[in-house]
């Protein structure tokens, strides 16, 4: 988690290759969210505004309270689930079939979850 914290402050300082780092990082676990949520065509849109949202409030995150992959993966679920509300209220014109946002975005333990779980139960 101290590797979270420095990486999240140097994110927060504007230090080089720490956007980089955190893109490497969060991208494909982002990635697989968004597909879930908002299907394939979407899911870029997701990872890019979420990556956007991570980096303009770096210095919010607090490593007491969880992995930086928790913490992005949350607001990688708000930002998906902001994309099925918009996508629903612009297809106003055609019958819109209702969303089950929250049967969508599963509660369940996702694989970062069970990792974390996984490395605290080992330590």
């Amino acid at each position: 988690m101290a590797d979270d914290a420095g990486l999240m402050a140097a994110l927060a300082a504007g230090e080089d290759g720490a956007l980089d780092a955190v893109a490497r990082r969060l991208s494909s676990p982002l990635r697989a969210l968004g597909t879930r949520i908002v299907g394939v065509t979407a899911a870029d849109d997701v990872v890019q505004e979420t990556l956007e949202r991570v980096w303009r409030h770096a210095s919010r995150f607090d490593p007491a309270r969880g992995t930086l992959e928790a913490w992005a993966l949350r607001i990688g679920r708000n930002v998906a689930i902001g994309h099925l509300r918009r996508d629903r209220s612009q297809s106003s014109g055609a019958a819109a079939v209702p969303v089950d946002v929250e049967r969508m975005a599963d509660p369940g333990a996702g694989p970062a979850d069970v990792a974390e779980r996984a490395a605290v139960a080992g330590a």
